[in-house]
């Protein structure tokens, strides 16, 4: 019985551990809020996906589909997402269950990231 316990706990405990799936959320740069989807799969911490940035500037709706890749250390994740037109969005963020939270960048400026699972 001690042993189907462990088991489970563990099993549990490593499913803590994974990032991937379907993630929705934000990055606030300034003034301006790029909404940020993506698909992750992760293979022992190793990050890949697909995902898209939308945003809107003084005109325009813009919206890119790109290419995301990363790292996961335990709880700590950090993912590349690199579009076809426009510069790449770093986020370095915390896993806390189906939430990632921390800082995003793009465009050499700096800003908050918040996506849920």
């Amino acid at each position: 019985m001690r042993t189907i316990i462990a088991i489970l706990a563990a099993g549990t405990m490593a499913a803590c551990d994974d990032s991937g799936g379907e993630w929705r959320g934000e990055c606030d740069i300034g003034e301006v809020e790029i909404s940020v989807t993506m698909s992750l799969t992760d293979d022992e911490g190793d990050l890949s996906g697909s995902g898209t940035m939308s945003y809107t500037t003084l005109e325009d709706q813009i919206s890119e589909d790109a290419t995301v890749s990363g790292f996961r250390e335990g709880n700590e994740v950090e993912i590349e997402l690199q579009p076809d037109t426009v510069g790449e969005m770093e986020i370095d963020a915390v896993m806390d269950g189906d939430v990632l939270s921390g800082t995003c960048m793009w465009a050499s400026i700096e800003g908050t990231a918040r996506l849920e699972r």
